[in-house]
């Protein structure tokens, strides 16, 4: 719960001027996949995550920290850990193919 909290948090902060930097910046990148992997079977957790990775991919920064972090294992963990899921499928589908157009 407090991870799904703290992704909630994140949502709000990215909105903000200058928000993804900063979240980049504070190493959120790697709190984001380690949230992921670690509560792979949680639906909320992997909709926000799935989200903010999406959010973190449009800057420069989060898009190499992502990388390098392999977010691409961890989305498609989320994918298939969750077929059900109309936004786990939105968001991480989204995520993707930002990724793959790198």
């Amino acid at each position: 719960t407090v991870q799904r909290y703290a992704l909630g948090a994140l949502e709000v902060l990215s909105r903000k001027k200058d928000g993804i930097q900063l979240l980049v910046d504070s190493r959120v990148c790697e709190f984001v996949v380690h949230a992921m992997e670690k509560y792979y079977q949680s639906e909320p957790v992997q909709i926000q995550g799935c989200w903010a990775v999406y959010n973190l991919l449009q800057d420069s920064n989060g898009r190499s920290r992502l990388v390098y972090l392999d977010v691409h294992s961890v989305l498609s963990l989320s994918l298939s850990s969750h077929k059900d899921s109309l936004q786990v499928k939105k968001w991480g589908k989204l995520a993707l193919a930002t990724l793959l157009d790198l």
